[in-house]
Formats: C-alpha cells, sequence, structure tokens
C-alpha cells in the first residue's frame, strides 16, 4: 500500500453529496458555479485535517511527539490559490497526509480529473460498488510502478507530464478487468497529495471542453 492511502474511506460524516439527476455529466469538484472552492466543504475539511497534522508535528496535539513514521518533519497543507495558466482558482495539496474525500452516488462510470503534477507524488482513489453491493478500490498513483491487487483494491500506475493534465478513469473498464466484476456505483473519490486540483466530475461519454459548463471547462478564454 503506498503511503499516501492512508484509509480506504472516510470517517468523518461531514459532508453529505448531492442528489444526483443527470446521466451524462456530473459535477463533483467544483459541485456547480455558485459555490467558491474556498467554501466547498470537503476543502475546508481537508484544510482542518492539514492543520491538525501541522500542530501534532509542532508537539500542540498528539502528546507533544511528531507524527509517526517521520510524516511530522513535513509540510501539510491545503490552501486555494489563483492558478494564471487556467485563469481560475485551483486547490493545492502539500504533504503526504494531506487528502480530499469527496462522497457522492454516481452511476456514470467516466471519471475525470484535472490535476497539475507538481513534481511529487500523488494518487488518486474511487470507491465503487458492483451490482451486489460489495465495496471495491480503484487507487492510480505515480508512486506504483505496477498494477497490484489486494483483495477488493487495485492500485495501477499512474502517468502525468509536466503542468495540467485531463486524467479519464473508466471505472466500469477498470472494474471489469481487475475484479470481474460489474460497476454500479461510484460512492466516493479521494485525492491524495501533492498535487493541484482544479475540478472533478463524471461523464457517460468523453465530452468535449467547449460543451462543458463554463465553470468545468481547461479553457476560460
Amino acid at each position: 500500500m503506498i503511503k499516501q492511502s492512508i484509509e480506504p474511506t472516510s470517517s468523518r460524516p461531514a459532508y453529505t453529496p448531492p442528489t444526483i439527476t443527470s446521466t451524462r455529466l456530473v459535477a463533483l469538484l467544483p459541485p456547480d458555479h455558485r459555490t467558491p472552492l474556498s467554501d466547498f466543504k470537503p476543502v475546508v475539511l481537508a484544510q482542518e485535517e492539514a492543520q491538525f497534522f501541522r500542530e501534532t508535528a509542532r508537539g500542540v496535539g498528539g502528546g507533544g511527539g511528531q507524527i509517526a513514521g517521520g510524516y511530522g518533519a513535513q509540510i501539510s497543507d491545503v490552501h486555494v490559490l489563483h492558478d494564471k495558466e487556467l485563469n481560475g482558482d485551483c486547490i493545492e495539496l502539500i504533504g503526504t497526509r494531506v487528502r480530499i474525500e469527496l462522497p457522492c452516488r454516481v452511476r456514470i462510470p467516466g471519471l475525470v480529473l484535472h490535476v497539475r503534477d507538481i513534481g511529487r507524488f500523488c494518487a488518486f482513489e474511487a470507491i465503487v460498488l458492483d451490482t451486489d453491493g460489495l465495496q471495491y478500490s480503484l487507487l492510480a498513483s505515480n508512486k506504483v510502478s505496477a498494477i497490484r491487487i489486494h483483495g477488493q483494491a487495485c492500485m495501477m500506475p499512474l502517468e502525468m507530464i509536466p503542468g495540467w493534465n485531463l486524467i479519464r478513469m473508466p471505472l466500469d473498464v477498470m472494474m471489469k478487468t481487475a475484479f470481474g466484476k460489474v460497476f454500479h456505483t461510484c460512492c466516493g473519490v479521494i485525492v491524495y497529495s501533492s498535487v493541484k486540483l482544479a475540478r472533478i466530475y463524471f461523464e457517460s461519454d468523453p465530452i468535449e471542453d467547449v460543451e462543458l459548463p463554463s465553470f468545468l471547462r481547461t479553457s476560460k478564454m
């Protein structure tokens, strides 16, 4: 298991995913054009968790010691910043224990992430259910060099180029290939640092950038 994958699912019931009505496109981050990233609940929760790690590393919390495994020596931070290339806001996650958890209930299998490689390890995990209601984990990481399957968890290599990347994860194909199961629902997406994150959405088939709502487009021109 890679270091980024602390837990396969979230134990923090602080964010309720929206009701999904679309069958072609579902926005996950940002959820709509009205919600600033700085106010989005999963981002706020990730910032609070990063603050806890920083305080623990300084000896303010956790009994005055460093975080187990040497993580206390590394900076943990989540912040919203303006990206000139995007001409819009994005989220930067720094530190190996930092993550953003996005619960959802989506039956569309095409997961799309718009992320920027910042020269560090990162990972993206989808928590999925098969048609029998059994839960599986599909995790892609640039730290993994070969596909690894352990029980109901699959880790696979992730290749990114310098700069912004549009990553498409066909969850139905990945689930069938890894486990021989039929995809039914994605019930959560987790992004593990370190990486810049602009948007996440689901598509039933590849959608051209100009067809997307303005808040999901990669180009603001």
